[in-house]
């Protein structure tokens, strides 16, 4: 007996390879690659030789999957950052993609290996202005409406923002992986640019008005560049 929007766990082995089955109420099979580890979803009543059948059918897919996430966890650190914190990193290939948090973990689900590192920069570069407009909303009357109301966000290699001559604001979509406080200065920075385009003694003398304790975030900066990487 099973009571309904419960889940039932447990571990099979078919002729061909073992994986985690999970009963749940729905109405389709679904296939997951989690950390290299083959997930298969299921309704509750549905016939478990069905199951192995299922799997069977979709071997090729499944190895190759769990061998790209292996390759996966090589080549990258199985860990990430988000508003400086750190958190675990999880890819899992699923027909469903999106870009979670559960706890202490980022849980990545893609169709692909191609599809994992798309995945993920979209998410920051979400992340990244989102933090950039509760900024703009705070430092309205320092700005007034003297910028380009596109703001740009990409992933440079080097450079957090920058203010063209014509006030275009850009900023680094990796900026969401830093505590609040440094994307905060990299904000201040650049629209203190709006009015002063160089980095003279009056543009620091602005920024400091600002953000008194820029020195240490700007250093912060050039000690964790590494950990800003996707």
């Amino acid at each position: 007996m099973y009571i309904p929007g419960m889940y039932i766990y447990g571990l099979r082995k078919n002729e061909s390879m073992k994986y985690k089955l999970i009963r749940s109420k729905r109405r389709t099979l679904c296939l997951e690659i989690r950390n290299a580890t083959l997930v298969v979803r299921a309704p509750f009543l549905y016939p478990e030789f069905k199951i192995d059948q299922f799997v069977k059918t979709k071997e090729k897919w499944i190895l190759k999957h769990i061998k790209k996430v292996k390759k996966q966890f090589q080549k990258k650190p199985n860990e990430i950052y988000l508003d400086g914190k750190k958190y675990s990193f999880e890819i899992v290939f699923s027909e469903k993609e999106s870009v979670k948090i559960a706890g202490s973990r980022i849980i990545v689900m893609a169709k692909n290996r191609e599809c994992v590192e798309e995945q993920i920069k979209n998410y920051f570069k979400l992340k990244t202005k989102e933090r950039i407009e509760v900024l703009l909303g705070r430092y309205a009357d320092v700005i007034g409406r003297n910028y380009d109301n596109q703001i740009i966000y990409k992933f440079y290699k080097s450079k957090w923002g920058s203010c063209s001559a014509r006030n275009s604001l850009s900023f680094n979509a990796a900026l969401s992986m830093a505590p609040p406080e440094i994307v905060e200065y990299v904000f201040i920075h650049e629209i203190v640019h709006i009015k002063v385009k160089n980095h003279g003694r009056d543009f620091w003398q602005r920024v400091s008005r600002i953000d008194p304790d820029y020195k240490t975030h700007r250093h912060w900066l050039s000690q964790n560049r590494d950990m800003l990487k996707i």
